[in-house]
């Protein structure tokens, strides 16, 4: 019997636009499955995707990119589906990045503990 992916991105390809409206691909046909409770590294040079991939995980896309192709599910729910509301329910609570560079995630005029307490405030009980 095979365990149920917890994560389960099937050839994703995300891209934008370009001002021709060439579709330009920054990442093509990424596949990877995560089951609950494994421990996944991404590693390659700068800007070579994986913060687009973590970020695609959680149904987020930089602006001006989006999916052009593949799945995106977690837990059974495909991410690119969920509007806006129901993906907000998952972020945070069930699913979230911790980004190498904490200095772009965290506000530096605001002590860690009043940080850290909004996230639990906004996504738990």
């Amino acid at each position: 019997m095979s365990e149920k992916a917890f994560i389960d991105i099937k050839n994703l390809s995300i891209g934008y636009s370009s001002r021709s409206g060439k579709v330009i691909k920054v990442l093509r046909d990424v596949s990877l499955t995560i089951k609950r409770g494994e421990s996944v590294g991404l590693v390659g040079e700068s800007g070579s995707g994986k913060s687009t991939l973590a970020l695609a995980a959680l149904g987020y896309f930089k602006r001006g990119l989006r999916a052009l192709d593949g799945s995106v599910s977690f837990d059974g729910v495909d991410m690119l589906k969920l509007d806006r509301d129901d993906l907000q329910a998952i972020r945070g609570g069930r699913l979230a990045l911790i980004p190498q560079n904490s200095g772009q995630s965290l506000t530096p005029t605001l002590h860690i503990g009043q940080q850290v307490a909004e996230a639990l405030r906004l996504h738990s009980d």
